[in-house]
């Protein structure tokens, strides 16, 4: 896999009981991947640390699945945090280091996350890390209990 080959390592911490979500999982798990492969490609210079946790939040009238992606990589500066969700961005450090890409992903990652209802967001620190934090609605109840009964 992309982490094994950056010899990252991986921390997770996924909360026990998430609820499910109704997803397309070929489409978000690609998402994931995108974010993952990230990380490891800019995120595990000099630290080899990735942090997946996975947590469920209350709402009024469904709760919300949050997956958090970290790492203690150099960070996305300032000015380039709002944009790196565009088409064909590629950050500063990635055309000066050549690193392969198309400047897509992101792009990607973010229709797939807001197709499915959910939000996306990067908060980021030069020099101390990158998080992105993804929030999708889970199921409503009722479908929780026919998607339990489906794979069972």
């Amino acid at each position: 896999s992309v982490l094994e080959s950056a010899h990252c390592s991986v921390e997770r911490k996924t909360e026990p009981n998430l609820p499910l979500v109704m997803a397309d999982a070929v489409a978000l798990k690609h998402a994931f991947i995108n974010l993952l492969s990230n990380a490891a490609k800019y995120g595990c210079e000099g630290n080899n640390w990735i942090g997946i946790s996975a947590i469920t939040k209350g709402g009024e009238d469904r709760s919300i699945v949050e997956v958090r992606i970290a790492d203690h990589g150099p960070g996305i500066p300032p000015e380039e945090q709002a944009q790196i969700f565009e088409p064909f961005f590629r950050g500063r450090r990635a055309v000066l280091a050549q690193t392969h890409g198309t400047g897509l992903g992101l792009s990607l990652v973010k229709g797939i996350v807001e197709a499915h209802e959910g939000t996306i967001e990067v908060e980021s620190e030069p020099g101390k890390g990158t998080v992105f934090t993804v929030r999708i609605p889970a199921a409503p109840m009722a479908k929780q209990d026919e998607c339990t009964i489906l794979t069972n």
